[in-house]
């Protein structure tokens, strides 16, 4: 099961044998069927989860009671309220698995002991981090500059997996749009 993440970090960093063992030894397993939660808002991230299996999504809900997607996270990549984890204090995320999914998962100490123990793993989570803040910042500046179809076409080429695996009105609060809105826009697509 640790095949996939093992090459995720050796596109940073090279781990030899008895560095990948104890690295591995880390980590704990987790599958979570479609629905579960793996956060809820008021609760501590304990967590930081890579998915090896399947796609989750981050979100808020508003003083509105409307949910916004502020993350989709699918096979090889990391999900968890950022904040929360490495602040230790209450979520303002739910995490929810859009599908049934498979994860590695590491706590906040076992992490601070992996770095501890072998440092350039500091250098590994470094850069996966700036990569997320990277699709972060991306991704606000898309919403504030960009029209909704420009976004929905953002998404189809960085998501490609997305867009026929998770209902659409996921996509559209992650657009930021209604649901109806986003149906519009495929409809227009689609007759060109």
């Amino acid at each position: 099961m640790h095949e996939l993440l093992i090459k995720h970090i050796s596109n940073y960093i090279r781990l030899d044998k008895e560095e990948t063992n104890y690295f591995t030894s880390l980590l704990r397993n987790r599958k979570v069927k479609k629905g579960d939660f793996l956060l809820r808002r008021g609760e501590t991230a304990r967590y930081d989860s890579y998915v090896d299996k399947g796609c989750l999504k981050a979100s808020f809900i508003d003083k509105n009671g409307e949910e916004h997607v502020v993350q989709f996270a699918e096979e090889n990549s990391w999900i968890t309220d950022y904040d929360s984890f490495t602040n230790s204090t209450p979520s303002n995320l739910e995490i929810v698995a859009l599908v049934d999914s498979e994860l590695l998962q590491i706590e906040h100490d076992r992490l601070a002991q992996l770095f501890e123990r072998i440092p350039k793993f500091e250098r590994f989570y470094r850069l996966v981090k700036e990569q997320h803040y990277i699709s972060l910042y991306c991704c606000l500046i898309s919403l504030l500059s960009n029209s909704a179809e420009e976004r929905y076409q953002v998404v189809k080429q960085k998501y490609p997996m997305l867009i026929n695996r998770i209902p659409q009105h996921q996509i559209a609060s992650f657009i930021g749009i209604s649901p109806e809105y986003l149906s519009r826009i495929r409809s227009r697509k689609a007759s060109l």
